[in-house]
């Protein structure tokens, strides 16, 4: 059964839908946080079909629209100011199930980080996360493109990953010879792949949070994915190794290069980790 129901934060009225077991004394609950400026339903109906998956499963689902974004109301701030709308939802699933509700968040992109930066206030069972963004936003409304990711020139480990890739494909070398490949760009990218990137600020965050993290986090990466392997960029640094070493944090990749597991074997591959990790 589906519900569409309503809360407040302060004088704003956020409005998020409920999917409710056929068990209605089912104390399990997935909280599910859209990232960039996408409503609650998904691209292409993406979370409201996830939502029923998970439902079917005898889980409480709850999907909300963040302050300013689709039917909610309120200003709009961006992810790094949506403490108060996470923890809201919280709360009326607490209010919702009971105080014995055994509550996990799933977000993907910025949406993660958002789960991340505000674990600790958060009560929590536990988190999925997927492609978590790393870079510093250049402003407080941030566009995100629902597939491609945030709109953003690709760090140097994404590139380095791109050029990999392309090197182990005999293709790309007869394309070498026979001139279909501009020289001048492939010294550019070149160079571009060659810098030594600063970890962000954003990253810096993430690393401590995930290096002193003491419930289960499974992070979901698409391997071929700019945000991911920006991620992955910053993961595999030394900087990372605390985090790396922490039995609660696990990484799980697919190889592909859906950034929001469209295509139905990247969605299929999601549905059966978030089913794992709700019922271990």
């Amino acid at each position: 059964m589906r519900e569409q129901v309503s809360w407040h934060i302060g004088e704003d009225q956020i409005f998020a839908t409920l999917d409710i077991p056929e068990d209605k004394s089912s104390q399990s609950a997935l909280l599910i946080v859209s990232g960039g400026n996408e409503i609650r339903s998904g691209s292409h109906n993406g979370q409201s079909e996830l939502a029923q998956h998970i439902c079917n499963q005898g889980h409480y689902v709850l999907r909300y629209d963040r302050r300013g974004i689709g039917d909610s109301e309120g200003e709009n701030i961006g992810f790094e100011g949506s403490e108060d709308d996470i923890n809201s939802a919280v709360q009326y699933l607490y209010a919702h199930i009971g105080d014995n509700a055994q509550i996990s968040a799933f977000g993907n992109c910025d949406a993660a980080s958002a789960l991340l930066l505000n674990c600790e206030k958060l009560n929590l069972k536990s988190l999925i996360i997927a492609n978590p963004w790393t870079y510093d936003p250049q402003n407080d409304h941030e566009e995100l493109n629902s597939e491609d990711s945030k709109v953003s020139t690709p760090g140097a480990a994404a590139i380095r990953a791109r050029y990999w890739e392309r090197i182990k494909n005999p293709k790309s070398i007869i394309d070498l010879f026979s001139g279909k490949i501009d020289l001048a760009k492939l010294f550019k990218g070149l160079m571009s792949a060659s810098k030594k990137e600063e970890l962000s600020d954003l990253a810096q965050k993430l690393n401590l949070i995930l290096s002193d993290m003491q419930k289960p986090v499974d992070i979901l990466i698409a391997e071929k994915d700019s945000t991911a392997m920006a991620f992955m960029g910053a993961y595999k640094s030394k900087i990372f190794a605390k985090a790396r070493n922490n039995p609660h944090v696990k990484i799980i990749e697919l190889d592909s290069a859906s950034h929001s597991f469209a295509d139905k074997a990247s969605k299929l591959w999601l549905y059966e980790k978030l089913s794992s990790s709700l019922n271990p």
